[in-house]
């Protein structure tokens, strides 16, 4: 079987790869700004692609040159889905204003992130909060009240406080769903592609990726796989990670 993985670390890149049994691999490069919808096609429908390629409403997958013609397109491919920048554009949306929150709640008046400093605080920085952070203050001035030698600790107090107000803003009903996504599910279980959505190593944890899938509502959600730390932790794999298998082996022994 082939799997078709959508994933967004950061708003900023996107990729999709296409895996098989057989070993063959193929990758869409990354793109790091003005990056169209996850849903959208990725690749134009007339393009040239070595391999059996399935069209739904706003994507495109692809399986390379293996197996048998004619086989169900069910027994080819399955479509995984990351939760974090997936199911919703949860970075996009919700990184700027929380960091803005969290330093309301510290009283941190002077501090504040428009659009345009936010962009380029995370260009300059690939993304590393703390290093964001960093520059921020050292470009504005640290509060007069604090000490050169806890800045470090002032730095994860921020992040912290932007966490708990990033946890809060997945969990609450203004967040959206990606558009397109629901359409996307459908199309693909009326195509018999199965539909995997993976919880376990998600940023937000697996509690509040769950309550994400939620919006999904619950007849959609009867026609996914979802794989979270539950479902990790009863697989061999997760009971060798988690020293189950070893601790066995040891007792018999």
């Amino acid at each position: 079987m082939k799997f078709a993985s959508c994933s967004i670390l950061r708003p900023q890149s996107f990729s999709t790869i296409f895996h098989d049994t057989n070993s063959h691999l193929y990758a869409l490069p990354k793109n790091h700004l003005n990056l169209p919808s996850p849903f959208s096609p990725a690749l134009p429908k007339n393009s040239t692609f070595p391999g059996k390629c399935l069209h739904f409403h706003r994507f495109t997958a692809f399986s390379s040159l293996s197996g048998a013609d004619g086989q169900n397109p069910s027994q080819e491919l399955a479509v995984l889905l990351e939760v974090d920048g997936v199911l919703m554009d949860a970075y996009r949306l919700g990184n700027r204003p929380t960091f803005n929150v969290a330093f309301k709640k510290l009283g941190l008046d002077c501090a504040n992130w428009t659009e345009p400093v936010y962009l380029d605080l995370l260009r300059k920085c690939a993304g590393d909060e703390e290093k964001m952070l960093i520059m921020y203050f050292n470009r504005i001035g640290w509060p007069s009240s604090l000490p050169t030698t806890e800045k470090e600790s002032f730095i994860k107090n921020v992040l912290q406080k932007k966490k708990i107000a990033m946890d809060e803003f997945l969990m609450s009903n203004s967040l959206p769903l990606r558009p397109g996504l629901e359409e996307f599910i459908d199309d693909a279980y009326n195509e018999g592609i199965p539909v995997v959505i993976l919880t376990s190593y998600s940023k937000s944890g697996d509690a509040i990726s769950r309550s994400i899938i939620e919006k999904l509502g619950q007849e959609r959600i009867l026609r996914l796989k979802i794989v979270g730390d539950k479902e990790v932790e009863k697989s061999l794999y997760g009971q060798v990670v988690f020293g189950k298998v070893f601790l066995q082996v040891w007792m018999r022994n």
